[in-house]
C-alpha cells in the first residue's frame, strides 16, 4: 500500500485533506481589529478547525486575510500578527483553499492554537511619507506615471533598509506601506479612551447642542468634512470640549449605507447618525435619530437607539437634559418610516421646554 504524507482535518465541518509544509522563520496571520483583544490575551485559536497564516515576507499585497467567512481585504486597516514558528512549536500544512499556480506553501494552516508568547502585532507604518519631488532634474513636472515610479523607487530603497535592519518584517510595496511592531495593549487602551470620549459627545453634549439650536446642529451633522462640521456646529456659540475630541468624533460617525454621500443618513424626516466603535472597528451600540418638525408636530426631536441584543433594542428620547424611554416607538428594519414616525409623534407630542 502506497504511503502518503497527507493528513485530514475537519474544517467547517468537512474533511480537509492537505500536506505538511516547511515555513519561513516567521509567518503572518491577518485579522480584523475586532479580534485584537482576544488574540492579545489568548493567542491565535483555530476557527472551525484550523488557523491560517501567510508563509511570505516579500510582498504585503499578496497576503490574504482569513475571516470566519474567508473574506479578503486590501490590508490597509488590518492587524498583522507575526508568528515566530520556532516559538509556536506547531506543524504547518498547505492551505488547499489557495493552492493554485505557484502558491503552493505560501498560504498555510494548522489545527493547533498559537500561544501568546509566539506572536507580535504589526501595523502599517502610517508615519512614513513617500513624497518624491514633483519635478524632473531638467525642471519639467513629472507625469503621474513617472511620479508613481519615483514612489516605488523610494519604497524599494526603504524595503532594503528595513529588511536588513529587522528580520521578519514584511516588505512594503507600491500600494502598501511597510509594517512596524506595535504594542496591542497600548492600542486597546487608546481606542477605549476614544470610545468613551465619543460616547460622551454623542449621548450628552450633542443632544444639548441640538436642543439649543437644532437647525444648526443638523446642518453640521450633514457636513462633508470636519472643518465645515466644526465651524457650523459652533457658529455663534462657545465651543464645548476640545477641537481634537470633535475631530475624533467626526471621524467615527458613519452611515449604515455605504452609498450615502454624507455622514448622516436621511430617511423621510429622520436623520440617523451612527459611529464606529474604535475598540472593535464596528458599529457602536448606539444610534442617534434627529427629526424635523411639521405643522402637526412643531418640534425637533432627538432619540437614541440602544441595542439590548441582536434581536431587540431600547428607544429613548432626550428631553430637557434627560433620556426618557419610548416603548411605543416602533422601527421598520431598523429605520423610521414616515407613517410610524408621524403616528408616534402625534400620539406623544413633545412637552414645552421648562
Amino acid at each position: 500500500m502506497k504511503k502518503t504524507k497527507k493528513e485530514t482535518f475537519i474544517y467547517r465541518e468537512k474533511p480537509f485533506l492537505t500536506a505538511p509544509v516547511r515555513t519561513e522563520p516567521y509567518v503572518w496571520h491577518l485579522t480584523d481589529k475586532r479580534h485584537r483583544l482576544d488574540i492579545a490575551f489568548g493567542g491565535i485559536l483555530p476557527i472551525r478547525g484550523l488557523a491560517f497564516a501567510n508563509n511570505m515576507n516579500e510582498k504585503i499585497g499578496h497576503m490574504w486575510h482569513w475571516s470566519t467567512e474567508m473574506e479578503a481585504y486590501d490590508g490597509s486597516g488590518l492587524d498583522y500578527w507575526r508568528i515566530d514558528v520556532r516559538r509556536a512549536g506547531v506543524r504547518w500544512y498547505n492551505d488547499i483553499n489557495l493552492d493554485y499556480g505557484k502558491a503552493w506553501g505560501k498560504y498555510v494552516c494548522t489545527p493547533s492554537p498559537i500561544p501568546v508568547d509566539a506572536i507580535a502585532l504589526f501595523r502599517h507604518d502610517t508615519s512614513l511619507r513617500f513624497l518624491p519631488s514633483r519635478y524632473e532634474e531638467d525642471g519639467s513636472e513629472r507625469v503621474p506615471e513617472t511620479m508613481a515610479w519615483a514612489v516605488k523607487e523610494l519604497k524599494s530603497d526603504f524595503q532594503k533598509l528595513m529588511v536588513k535592519k529587522m528580520e521578519g518584517v514584511a516588505n512594503c510595496s507600491l500600494k502598501c506601506l511597510p509594517l512596524k511592531r506595535v504594542d496591542p495593549f497600548e492600542l486597546l487602551a487608546k481606542d477605549h479612551a476614544l470610545d468613551k470620549v465619543n460616547e460622551n459627545l454623542a449621548l450628552q453634549i450633542l443632544p444639548t447642542l441640538f436642543e439649543a439650536q437644532p437647525e444648526q446642529t443638523l446642518s453640521a451633522i450633514m457636513s462633508p468634512n470636519f472643518e465645515t462640521f466644526y465651524e457650523t456646529l459652533f457658529n455663534n456659540r462657545k465651543p464645548v470640549e476640545s477641537k481634537e475630541d470633535w475631530r475624533g468624533f467626526f471621524n467615527a460617525i458613519h452611515v449604515n449605507s455605504s452609498y450615502c454621500e454624507h455622514l448622516a443618513y436621511k430617511s423621510g424626516r429622520a436623520y440617523q447618525v451612527s459611529w464606529i466603535n474604535n475598540l472593535t472597528e464596528s458599529s457602536a451600540i448606539f444610534d442617534i435619530y434627529m427629526t424635523t418638525p411639521t405643522e402637526a408636530c412643531p418640534a425637533f426631536r432627538l432619540f437614541r437607539m440602544e441595542m439590548v441584543d441582536k434581536h431587540s433594542f431600547l428607544m429613548k428620547e432626550y428631553v430637557d437634559g434627560t433620556y426618557q424611554e419610548r416603548t411605543n416607538l416602533v422601527f421598520s428594519t431598523g429605520m423610521f418610516t414616515n407613517h410610524e414616525l408621524d403616528r408616534f409623534l402625534l400620539e406623544n407630542l413633545k412637552p414645552p421646554r421648562s
